[in-house]
């Protein structure tokens, strides 16, 4: 298991920090991204859905440059759920078996359904875009997230405000007091 991140503040109090080391905090200048019209209804259903979650949390950590990404994860999300729904109706198929000399059928032989596979892969996608997203617990803690709740109080020398980062701690509680986990 690999060893927690120390936090910037905790350097500060060592007596170990390096501004040029620390964690800088990710900020947002723009727009929250919008999906894009190619997307399927199911795609644009997850991508929405994703974006409020994030916004009801505080967590407007996305921007337009994350279009990409967002949308990368809502077509896995849409085919994932489209191959699960396919595997409903079952996860085995029958094959006609042909005599090669006749040409005639001579049987049957049950194989694995392809939504199987579809299914996993779409899976794996999905996982790995949650993952760079930032949306599970372990990716999250190395995220340095901004604190929603707290005002700039100081301009920074580019004229941006400075921002406090949130601990990965402090996120899940707000994230549970507001019933999210």
């Amino acid at each position: 298991m690999p060893a927690r991140k120390v936090t910037n503040e905790e350097k500060k109090l060592r007596g170990s920090f390096r501004e040029d080391r620390a964690h800088k905090a990710v900020t947002v200048s723009g727009s929250l991204p919008k999906p894009s019209s190619w997307l399927s209804k199911e795609a644009k259903r997850e991508f929405k859905r994703v974006l409020k979650i994030l916004a009801d949390a505080g967590q407007d950590y996305l921007s337009g440059i994350d279009t990409a990404s967002l949308e990368a994860y809502s077509v896995s999300y849409a085919a994932w759920v489209e191959a699960e729904k396919q595997l409903q109706r079952g996860s085995v198929e029958e094959v006609p078996v042909f005599n090669r000399a006749t040409g005639n059928q001579v049987g049957v032989k049950t194989v694995p359904s392809p939504w199987l596979r579809i299914s996993k892969d779409r899976l794996q996608s999905l996982l790995r875009a949650i993952a760079a997203l930032g949306f599970d617990p372990r990716s999250r803690t190395s995220l340095s997230l901004p604190d929603p709740s707290t005002k700039p109080t100081k301009k920074t020398t580019a004229g941006a405000p400075e921002v406090k980062p949130i601990r990965h701690s402090e996120m899940v509680e707000k994230l549970r007091a507001q019933g999210l986990l």
